[in-house]
């Protein structure tokens, strides 16, 4: 996502005999987190607020957490609505919209904070189906159907420094696990059924600290995630299209690193800067469903490098907020995939008694080989409860 997974939603233009103009998600996608922003905050504010948010950031930068007085929790909603450019004219794409992104529970004390928290940064469930024209050969007919999800299963610790509470730091740490699956059929003949799961433990770290009473910055570190993957092929055309039956391997997911700082110009109004480095040139996979992928994944050589700003304004004593952001990809000739260009978000929230409701739409525009002609348009709606006791 930048926005997609660790079999995230890398969508290469393939060149195997048999697909020659169809543009297809394979199993064995270079692995990527921020497929999708987690929650209706960081939807709204585009990311600007992962290195010096509230306890939902803790996903990038796990002191964030340290913060929480009493006890906080959340859980969110996701509904996805993607246009697909790309694809030929007569293909058209159906997409299980719903997703769980994110759910994350904390309970602090004066000095201590714990915690525990489930995040889905990758998703997909797609299914293309339709009629296209290879070259040079007649229209055939086509269906694909392809799944898959990186999912966090960690614990949060943090503990604030300063002897007013003004930073801190803290550790998310836990299992991650990866599963993938495609099958594609054309003209009634099987072309391919792939599946893909593995699990890992995963592990982030960061620091807070409010430098002014206006003025604080943070800084986070999530390395990247190796799965040890288990799967199975089955192609008719094993010397053509790739191998078939059991195949074992490696997957591993970009590491990302956040910095950022929060400016409070009065108690009513906060702005937000964030960068985010995702070392998408870090990230790799030993096994791929089609041999023309070469059989593994790590043709990227640069990272991603996101900048993100956003605004947030408390309205009638805090009881309604407003927010919005804007994250814009610094040029890093990345080519091979859709990259996220930029994205906008607004939301805003309705605090009552110890509950809040938080909802954000954004916009998010990936490009294709750097080609206006081969974009993607998505369109994410978030809907968050809260509780903070």
């Amino acid at each position: 996502m930048r926005y997609l997974h660790i079999c995230v939603v890398a969508i290469l233009l393939c060149a195997a005999v048999a697909y020659a103009d169809l543009t297809h998600i394979t199993i064995g996608d270079i692995p990527r987190t921020n497929t999708h922003f987690l929650n209706s905050t960081e939807a709204a504010l585009a990311r600007a607020n992962v290195a010096v948010g509230g306890l939902n950031a803790y996903f990038y930068n796990p002191a964030c957490a340290s913060d929480v007085m009493g006890a906080e929790g959340e859980a969110t909603v996701r509904y996805n609505v993607k246009n697909r450019d790309y694809l030929p004219r007569d293909l058209s794409v159906s997409e299980d919209g719903f997703n769980f992104p994110q759910a994350v529970a904390a309970k602090g004390s004066a000095q201590w904070v714990f915690g525990i928290g489930y995040s889905n940064p990758s998703h997909r469930n797609v299914e293309i189906s339709g009629r296209y024209t290879p070259e040079g050969m007649p229209t055939e007919s086509y269906t694909g159907k392809f799944t898959g999800d990186v999912r966090f299963f960690e614990a949060i610790a943090a503990v604030s420094i300063g002897e007013g509470g003004q930073g801190g730091f803290g550790i998310a740490a836990g299992l991650a696990t990866l599963t993938e699956s495609a099958r594609e059929t054309h003209d009634g003949s099987n072309l391919e059924s792939a599946n893909l799961d593995g699990s890992a433990a995963s592990i982030a770290l960061g620091f807070t600290y409010d430098v002014t009473e206006q003025i604080g910055i943070g800084l986070g570190y999530r390395w990247g995630t190796q799965f040890d993957v288990d799967g199975d092929w089955d192609f008719d055309d094993p010397d053509t299209l790739g191998q078939t039956g059991d195949v074992s391997g490696t997957s591993k997911t970009a590491p990302i690193g956040v910095a950022g700082v929060r400016f409070s110009p009065s108690e009513k109004y906060d702005l937000y800067l964030s960068y985010i480095h995702e070392g998408w040139d870090e990230a790799s996979a030993s096994v791929s469903s089609h041999s023309d992928n070469g059989g593994s994944r790590d043709e990227f050589d640069k990272p991603l490098r996101t900048i993100a700003l956003g605004a947030e304004g408390k309205f009638s004593e805090g009881k309604y907020v407003a927010r919005l952001g804007a994250a814009f990809q610094l040029e890093s000739g990345i080519e091979g995939a859709l990259i996220p260009a930029y994205s906008f978000g607004l939301g805003g929230v309705w605090n009552f008694t110890q509950y809040a409701f938080e909802t954000a739409i954004t916009l998010e525009q990936f490009d294709l080989n750097g080609d206006v002609s081969g974009q993607t348009t998505n369109y994410g709606f978030y809907f968050t409860v809260a509780y903070r006791l």
